[in-house]
């Protein structure tokens, strides 16, 4: 919320979440271009549900070999940041991370294991424990005002359901 208060026209711009909320706006500019039978459409519910289901809808939908199935294991986990000081430092623009960044660690060791390095830091700074975030409910009736439009279109053209995209969680 901070960002989005800035003044700073390059904090700001990069604070897009709103517009890449609006799924059918997006989707409608392929459609322009492209034939809806060749577009695949994929919620993220559905991969958390059954990502193997998924993987094999693709596979057919892309005409590709369904035998392969890929290992699944979590790469991106969310939890509590242990550490806000590394955290800053990773992500942050500091003169002695570019220095080691850049100088120091390209002696050492590899590129790719430079990048490999960073994500195992990453994921050690991050603990299982969520994080509780307490969202106001009129800020959710807000966005679900918003968001009601592109939604409706959304499920017209993907022919699925999303009421449940437009209810009002219980919040306590």
């Amino acid at each position: 919320q901070r960002r989005m208060k800035s003044d700073d026209f390059v904090i700001k711009s990069g604070c897009t979440y709103i517009n890449h909320g609006f799924y059918a706006r997006q989707i409608k500019v392929f459609l322009k271009y492209f034939d809806k039978s060749s577009l695949k459409i994929i919620f993220y519910e559905d991969i958390k549900k059954d990502s193997r289901k998924v993987i094999e809808d693709i596979y057919s939908f892309l005409k590709i070999d369904q035998n392969y199935i890929p290992e699944f294991k979590k790469h991106n986990k969310s939890g509590k940041v242990k550490s806000k000081f590394l955290q800053r430092f990773l992500f942050g623009d500091s003169k002695i991370k570019k220095y080691l960044v850049n100088q120091v660690l390209p002696k050492i060791i590899s590129d790719e294991k430079k990048a490999i390095l960073r994500w195992k830091i990453i994921n050690l700074n991050v603990s299982n424990k969520k994080e509780t975030v307490n969202i106001d409910k009129a800020l959710i009736e807000k966005y679900n005002l918003v968001f009601h439009d592109d939604i409706n279109e959304l499920e017209h053209i993907t022919n699925r359901d999303l009421s449940h995209w437009k209810k009002v969680p219980n919040i306590h």
